[in-house]
């Protein structure tokens, strides 16, 4: 048992250091990546500029890791003061869609503070509890990465707190947040409904013939690509036939498609449905799911008989054309209810051709109070703070309950 643990970490740990040797990009987005723990920035592989903590967090004890190979996983941020909560402020623009990813990896320490086992601790978003982290031995050293998408309303910062647990010290590896296209995952702009999402799962589908994790440059938002694959399904490969959205399709879908790299390859099939249990307290449910016809057909095939489709989740569905070869998406949001299960329900009807998958994410949706303490309050609170010279005070001084 645990050489298959060590086993399964190191093949994460492959995946994610092969992401971060990526070849240098010409044009590398400016994204904001905080490299918890380092002492002084770097730039990596793809071009993307990490930044040490420093002004982000004033809680937290530098930590080195015995890493050997393993990158970028050098250090921590461990936090073992004797206090509830420790906090990132960071900054975002008002009515932005962001993508924010925090990675876990205890490693080993060779430096005086060290990740003790066990260790419990809650991570939250502006007072939201945005997943709880546990780990029980050093065979639960990780890495583990966590990704949500947040829209900001009125704020322009964003308090990302590490809440301490019964147990062990709470600690920190990278805290990502890139900023989205206005138009990604638009559902959740709700003028009355403030949501949350948080990642289940994206895979890229078919036979990736490289890497298992497909990201930046391949994808100018950085998300997280990986490979999944299913002996039991059919795969399909093809790069030479493909197409661009169509500007009618990006307006309508949000610019919520998936990189070229991760649909050039796709399950075929006549049922390519997949099964999730439901988190518990999870309310909703948000489902998309990434086409392109890679097929060796002809255009004049393909407008004449359109691949056919349907797609669903629990009980929700639509029907769907693939008629050109441009890239297609669709998108399903639910009510969950009772529930046990996530059903993502793609099949082709009978006497069609079979259908095709190149990508899919899912993710629960949560809906969140962006309240703060009243604006006033917080003025003088954090007058007191001066005063008194309370410099490790940061984030919602009322947290977890805005005044």
């Amino acid at each position: 048992m645990e050489g298959s643990s060590r086993r399964r970490r190191s093949a994460i740990l492959t995946a994610l250091c092969t992401f971060f040797a990526l070849a240098l990009s010409s044009s590398a987005q400016e994204f904001l990546s905080i490299d918890c723990g380092a002492d002084v920035g770097r730039t990596d592989g793809a071009g993307i500029k990490w930044v040490t903590d420093d002004g982000y967090v004033k809680t937290g004890t530098n930590v080195q890791l015995e890493t050997g190979e393993i990158s970028p996983f050098y250090s921590a941020r461990v936090f073992t003061e004797k206090r509830s909560k420790h906090c990132y402020v960071l900054p975002v623009q008002k009515n932005s869609t962001y993508l924010l990813r925090n990675i876990h990896y205890a490693g080993e320490s060779i430096s005086t503070a060290s990740i003790a086992f066990p260790v419990s601790f809650n991570v939250t978003v502006n007072n939201e509890v945005w997943y709880s982290f546990s780990g029980q031995t050093d065979d639960d050293l990780g890495p583990f990465f966590y990704e949500s998408v947040f829209y900001s309303l009125q704020k322009e910062e964003v308090d990302v707190c590490f809440v301490a647990g019964a147990s062990g010290t709470p600690f920190v590896n990278s805290i990502e947040m890139r900023e989205l296209n206005p138009l990604s995952y638009y559902d959740i702009r709700d003028p009355n409904i403030n949501w949350f999402l948080v990642l289940v799962a994206r895979y890229n589908t078919g036979s990736p013939p490289n890497s298992s994790i497909i990201s930046y440059p391949d994808d100018p938002y950085d998300r997280y690509w990986l490979r999944v694959t299913n002996s039991s399904r059919a795969g399909v490969a093809n790069s030479s036939v493909l197409a661009p959205p169509t500007q009618a399709a990006l307006t309508t879908a949000g610019w919520n498609f998936a990189p070229e790299r991760v649909r050039e390859d796709a399950w075929v099939g006549t049922d390519l449905s997949v099964q999730f249990i439901r988190a518990e307290g999870a309310p909703r449910a948000y489902a998309a799911w990434y086409f392109q016809e890679i097929r060796n057909l002809t255009a004049a095939e393909l407008l004449k008989n359109p691949t056919q489709m349907v797609v669903g989740l629990n009980g929700a569905s639509l029907a769907l054309n693939l008629s050109t070869f441009n890239p297609r998406q669709a998108r399903v949001a639910v009510q969950l209810e009772n529930s046990t299960t996530v059903d993502l329900i793609l099949i082709s009807p009978n006497g069609s051709r079979p259908a095709i998958l190149n990508a899919f994410e899912l993710h629960w949706a949560y809906e969140v109070d962006q309240s703060t303490t009243n604006a006033k309050d917080a003025t003088v609170l954090k007058s007191l703070q001066s005063i008194f010279g309370l410099e490790d005070w940061q984030g919602d001084a009322c947290y977890p309950v805005a005044w």
